[in-house]
């Protein structure tokens, strides 16, 4: 952003010093004695990235901005501004901040991932379950990674090593991506695995969604050198984002399910890596649709959830809709998962589910708030029981808790 002053052009937010898409900015002066110096700071948002970043100059009038040369800011929350304070009011706000911190700490046995993770998607390959998540806690949702955790009871989970998948442009190994590792999704087709995901487009500067193939669950994946899904078909969404896939029991077509703002879906190429662009809809009858899409079969019912509502918003919650097609047209049955604030169970979204092989045992994978102090980019993973009503089939609301579940039978 640069200003007109008396005929000249200044650089107030920093452009000039590197910065791309920032907002929320905040300025001050140094205190008198400032070990750096005397200066002027100004903090931006680069929320496309980087997230809070300090900038400086000593001149104020005609200000020459640099990024700070080391910084350590906090992630959230954002949008403030700095008073100075003296040494005793910040022993002050220390001391009473460590005691609340204390007050909010719960005892429970989830989350069942460690760390910020969102997104889940569970899924069952022989005796082995898999958890394909977002690593999440990146200002902006700016992961690049992708890991697999795996469990055979499905209540101890241990995180692969290295990431499998890297969107870093040239740096990782996805060619057409360079950030924003979102919502990915797995399914197996004749002895390969084929893992779906969205990632920032250079290209396009916008979400799209690619695939990666491997001949294990837990790679090595190798992704192909374009994205599949680029927002520019026949039908769009708000983005190219959160991939579901599905093989349908009753006709052997394998689908894709995506879609922000605007559900859509495919049946997928004989080949994974491409959609059969004749079959592209945009299916009716999911109430509040935003984001998420998740389908599974069950005695004669197509069951559709999705996501309701904004990630960040404490009332993100799970949609449900049923149809006796793939493709619908599906009928809205309500939320079947939604808050609890009396257990500080917050924003619970962006699920996935499973069945036990050889039983008619479900689960549902999804994400809340971290607890204590999450967020929309602090997200935490866990799981618990899915049932459904024995006279209608249709899922009944799950109750979230804060133990998860115990360790599957053997």
């Amino acid at each position: 952003m640069q200003r007109h002053h008396r005929g000249e052009q200044r650089d107030v937010d920093g452009s000039n010093a590197g910065t791309t898409a920032v907002e929320g900015p905040t300025i001050f002066k140094s205190n008198p004695g400032d070990v750096h110096g005397s200066k002027f700071y100004l903090f931006v948002d680069e929320y496309t990235s980087r997230g809070y970043i300090p900038l400086e100059s000593t001149d104020i009038a005609n200000p020459s901005w640099k990024i700070s040369s080391s910084f350590k800011l906090p992630t959230t929350p954002r949008h403030g501004t700095v008073l100075p304070i003296t040494s005793a009011e910040l022993s002050r706000i220390n001391s009473s901040y460590a005691k609340r911190k204390t007050r909010e700490i719960v005892k429970r046995d989830s989350p069942v991932l460690a760390g910020f993770n969102a997104d889940p998607n569970i899924a069952v390959f022989g005796d082995t379950y898999y958890i394909y998540p977002t690593t999440d806690g990146y200002p902006g949702w700016a992961g690049q990674t992708f890991y697999s955790w795996k469990s055979t009871d499905m209540a101890t989970w241990t995180r692969s090593a290295e990431p499998f998948l890297t969107l870093n442009g040239t740096s990782g190994n996805v060619p057409w991506a360079n950030g924003n590792a979102w919502a990915p999704t797995i399914i197996e087709r004749g002895g390969k695995y084929y893992f779906y995901f969205s990632g920032n487009n250079p290209t396009y500067n916008r979400k799209t969604i690619g695939v990666a193939v491997a001949s294990s669950p837990e790679g090595p994946f190798t992704a192909q050198p374009e994205a599949m899904i680029l927002n520019n078909e026949a039908l769009t969404s708000g983005q190219a984002i959160d991939p579901a896939v599905f093989l349908d029991p009753n006709t052997g077509k394998y689908y894709i399910y995506w879609g922000n703002g605007s559900p859509l879906l495919a049946e997928l190429s004989d080949d994974m890596l491409s959609l059969k662009t004749s079959t592209l809809a945009s299916p009716t009858g999911l109430t509040d649709f935003r984001e998420g899409s998740f389908m599974i079969y069950r005695q004669g019912l197509y069951h559709m959830t999705y996501s309701i509502d904004d990630t960040r918003s404490v009332d993100y919650r799970i949609g449900y809709a049923t149809a006796t097609s793939a493709t619908g047209p599906f009928t809205y049955r309500g939320v079947i998962l939604e808050k609890d604030e009396a257990l500080g169970i917050l924003a619970t979204g962006h699920n996935s589910i499973v069945n036990v092989p050889g039983t008619d045992d479900w689960y549902i994978a999804y994400h809340r708030f971290a607890i204590p102090n999450g967020n929309g980019t602090e997200r935490e993973t866990t799981i618990d029981r899915l049932y459904f009503d024995a006279e209608t089939g249709f899922i009944v609301p799950v109750v979230p808790t804060l133990t998860s579940v115990p360790p599957l039978l053997k």
